[in-house]
């Protein structure tokens, strides 16, 4: 299919998605809840909210109506390529026919996922079925937008009106411009029919995350009878808000749903369709399918396929064979025979450079969408700290245009996905010489003790790096885990809040640790060594009760730690010192030709 008869199918759309949003049981659903809510106010005020409303919820559902994916660089009908995903939780697996299904248990939901697993789709298909249903009058909005908030002034006071998101929601129905009495906003967000929808906690700046949340609490807590809905990644603290359940997003199924979903994202190449699905039916293909229950993982694959019809056992290698596919072909299956010619008069390892920069920078400065004002200077920054001519906006139209990596969604630019930038923020380490990479992997540890923010990137950099990860992450991190909540649980009695934040802070080191073979089995040999020197009565165990036989075994691990850890730091010298020496035969190897190769490697 041609790429304008896909644009002429997006314009076959608008109609019919306005004909669905502005329905007559539409209108009558939000004005039986204005007229509800708003008995003193006078008929123009009633008209003028119903108005705002409808405005917000049509135009808000048709930007969530359209997809623009790696495969097809026009937006696409989300329709035409979205794919039902269940969530779980506690064994428990629903696939949601409606908004409403998801709130069959609870009405205050937090979805958990890893990145690309699609949660932002998720939300976008139930926010537009919540409007086609007419149930709730749904408000989205993602966490990264805070990230720009000057928080100062909101940290003096402590009405409602001065809470964050009671602000931001306001702005987003434009109450604010047409002068809303807020008591009749209040009386809104009182009368239960509301559907807050919060996409991205873990996108949030570490630094602001705890106001931001106590924000979120206080105004949950004061607007009790809606629903919310929150998507994060794993292991970030919104999972303990009071009284929400947790699901688990899950991936594609390789029985049920492999077939279906490449037949969903290429809707407009049967062909090709087949020869993907024919291709993983192989014996060959099978030690890679669980990589492929990720969406995104999946959809870069179908992407990539021509040039690399087999996926790596590494993540950092498949993102590297996906971006190869995009440089080096640039188009879309349905215009195969073209090549579209650069902009940027770049050899590609100056433009992978400036591109991997680009993405360090605003990744550790928490920017996952981007002021075009922002991107610019700091491109012109990367010129001049090395020396690299281009013209910027060649560079940036090659993102958008060429490579179709990055979105131009008119006031800002945001990469495709975030793992790609944080992909190409890893690439960057390997830039830089050794001594600052090992003081990177130190102060990277400190960030990520008490938190889970830069997983994805740490899981690309121990596959880049090793023996940095190995020698130096990891053990930073456990000393640094030791260190601060030794007091906190071995000295003193643990309460409920605080199990749960090493529940997080453990869970989340053990996941890490598991990115590293050696480390991995350093740890097990210790811990088995060392599995009765610990206080077996220790209070952490009597508030746990009779938890499952895998949380008792973590927190026992966790003690065995605490309890041991003088011996465990000698253990983890002796530990980094072996693995120093192995190195070494096979130095002497390569400096002297003639010395006999060490069997050992």
């Amino acid at each position: 299919m041609h790429i304008y008869e896909l644009a002429s199918i997006a314009d076959d759309m608008e109609p019919i998605i306005d004909t669905i949003l502005q329905s007559d049981s539409t209108k009558s659903f939000i004005s039986k809840v204005v007229n509800s809510v708003a008995q003193k106010a006078t008929s123009h005020i009633m008209q003028i909210v119903q108005n705002r409303i409808l405005e917000y919820t049509v135009e808000t559902a048709r930007k969530c109506s359209y997809l623009r994916t790696i495969l097809h660089k026009e937006n696409i009908p989300i329709d035409e390529i979205y794919y039902p995903l269940g969530i779980k939780n506690y064994g428990k697996t629903i696939i949601p026919k409606s908004a409403k299904d998801i709130f069959s248990e609870n009405s205050k939901v937090v979805i958990v996922g890893k990145g690309g697993s699609g949660k932002s789709t998720f939300l976008k298909y139930y926010f537009i079925n919540s409007v086609k249903d007419s149930y709730k009058i749904p408000i989205f909005i993602n966490f990264r937008q805070f990230n720009e908030i000057d928080l100062s002034e909101n940290k003096k006071r402590k009405e409602i009106i001065n809470n964050i998101f009671y602000k931001e929601i306001v702005s987003h129905l434009l109450f604010q411009k047409v002068g809303i009495e807020t008591d009749f906003v209040l009386s809104l967000f009182e009368s239960g029919n509301m559907l807050f929808i919060l996409d991205g906690y873990d996108e949030l700046n570490y630094s602001i995350k705890s106001y931001l949340l106590n924000n979120l609490d206080e105004f949950i807590i004061r607007f009790p009878d809606n629903n919310y809905l929150i998507t994060t990644r794993p292991y970030t603290d919104v999972t303990h808000l009071t009284n929400f359940t947790t699901y688990e997003l899950c991936g594609l199924n390789v029985k049920n749903d492999f077939r279906l979903f490449i037949q969903k994202q290429l809707f407009n190449n049967k062909e090709l369709a087949e020869n993907i699905h024919d291709t993983l039916l192989k014996d060959s293909s099978e030690k890679y399918l669980p990589l492929l229950t990720n969406p995104l993982f999946f959809t870069l694959f179908i992407n990539s396929y021509e040039s690399y019809p087999k996926l790596p056992p590494k993540k950092s290698e498949f993102y590297w064979q996906v971006f190869d596919a995009l440089y080096e072909k640039h188009e879309t299956f349905s215009k195969a025979t073209y090549v579209r010619p650069r902009l940027t008069m770049l050899k590609r390892e100056e433009f992978e450079f400036v591109l991997y920069a680009f993405s360090f920078v605003s990744y550790f400065q928490s920017k996952f969408n981007f002021k075009k004002r922002y991107f610019e200077e700091t491109l012109v920054e990367i010129k001049k700290s090395y020396h690299i001519s281009f013209e910027i906006q060649s560079f940036i139209e090659d993102l958008k245009v060429t490579l179709s990596i990055l979105v131009d969604e008119g006031n800002e630019l945001l990469f495709i996905h975030r793992t790609l930038q944080e992909y190409f923020a890893a690439k960057f380490i390997t830039s830089l010489n050794n001594t600052i990479k090992n003081d990177f992997f130190l102060k990277l540890s400190e960030k990520q003790v008490k938190s889970s923010e830069h997983n994805f990137l740490l899981e690309i950099l121990s596959e880049l790096f090793p023996i940095e990860y190995t020698q130096n992450y990891l053990p930073a991190h456990y000393k640094l885990f030791l260190t601060s909540f030794r007091g906190t649980y071995i000295l003193s009695l643990p309460h409920e809040i605080a199990i749960e934040e090493i529940d997080k802070a453990f869970t989340n080191l053990i996941e890490l640790t598991s990115y590293s073979n050696d480390f991995n089995e350093f740890i097990r040999t210790f811990l088995n060594t060392n599995r009765d020197k610990y206080n077996e009565f220790h209070p952490i165990l009597k508030i746990l009760g009779t938890p499952s036989v895998q949380k008792w075994s973590k927190y026992k691990h966790m003690l065995i730690l605490f309890y041991n850890q003088e011996k465990f730091e000698d253990s983890l010298e002796q530990f980094l010192k072996k693995k120093d020496d192995t190195v070494k035969p096979f130095i002497d190897f390569a400096l002297y030709p003639n010395t006999k190769y060490p069997q050992q490697l």
